[in-house]
């Protein structure tokens, strides 16, 4: 499909819903499947259509400013700001870049969209076919289906769900990062797994992750670029963002770890660690 096509993508979502895992990371850039969730919706895009893209920042969000000035996508020309348009001038495509469209759903929606060969999907949260003069949609469009879909990750709990589903490989079309290895664990580049404990099922290792000796990973754990597991640590059913450490002999089940943040799928709180040597942050 080369017909150039105008693109919206909206990355301007209320950080508090997700908080505190914002503080490291804004919405746009929350990882799943070991990589933003922006990127991807961009790289998906870049499959399947010749576009430009306006992308559409929370105010101040330098983070993903930055993120996407070193970043390219093949066939889309990407440019960014926070002052959006309150009505769209021309005829267009629109989707959230802070929640996770399945790559799968993306392509439907896109082709049904441009060649008129299928129906839009009844049901696709996130995406919109707008017309010249149509308002611009915002945040609480996609919150009202919310609850409706773990996708649009509306809290820490659909977060955790979530990318546990992207590791067991759940989410239609979703391209994890890494490669998996003879113990079957997927893990990227410049990462170190020096425990000899058998692994579990669904395993997510990020890029430049060191983890020591005796570590014990469970089922259905993620971990993030450049964090460090130490000795004897085990992990379960736990999401860890970049550049995170765990420390000596912790264990942590049912999780979301951004450190010195700690969410508990149990209870449904976070608590801050103060002790480092237990959960620490990384310098970047």
């Amino acid at each position: 499909m080369n017909t150039p096509v105008d693109i919206l993508v909206l990355a301007d979502r209320d950080e508090r819903a997700l908080a505190p895992l914002t503080d490291a990371l804004p919405p746009p850039l929350l990882p799943v499947g070991g990589k933003p969730m922006l990127a991807h919706l961009l790289e998906t895009l870049s499959t399947c259509v010749t576009a430009k893209v306006t992308i559409v920042l929370a105010g101040g969000d330098r983070r993903t400013a930055a993120w996407l000035e070193n970043r390219g996508f093949p066939r889309l020309t990407i440019q960014f700001g926070d002052q959006p348009a309150p009505v769209v001038a021309r005829d267009m495509l629109a989707f959230r870049g802070d929640i996770l469209i399945s790559p799968t759903e993306v392509r439907r929606f896109v082709t049904a969209s441009l060649t008129g060969s299928a129906p839009l999907p009844e049901s696709c949260p996130g995406a919109w076919r707008l017309r010249a003069g149509d308002l611009a949609p915002t945040w609480r469009h996609t919150a009202m289906m919310a609850d409706q879909a773990d996708s649009t990750a509306p809290s820490i709990a659909a977060y955790h769900r979530l990318n546990i589903a992207a590791a067991q490989g759940a989410i239609p079309g979703l391209k994890l990062a890494g490669w998996i290895g003879e113990d079957g664990i997927r893990a990227g580049v410049d990462t170190q797994i020096l425990t000899r404990r058998a692994p579990g099922r669904n395993i997510l290792v990020g890029n430049g992750v060191y983890i020591e000796k005796h570590v014990i990973l469970g089922d259905n754990v993620v971990i993030g670029d450049g964090c460090v597991i130490a000795r004897g640590a085990v992990l379960k059913n736990t999401v860890i963002l970049p550049g995170g450490y765990v420390g000596r002999g912790l264990e942590i089940n049912d999780a979301v770890v951004s450190s010195p943040w700690l969410w508990r799928a149990g209870s449904g709180k976070v608590t801050r660690i103060e002790d480092p040597t237990l959960l620490g942050r990384l310098a970047a």
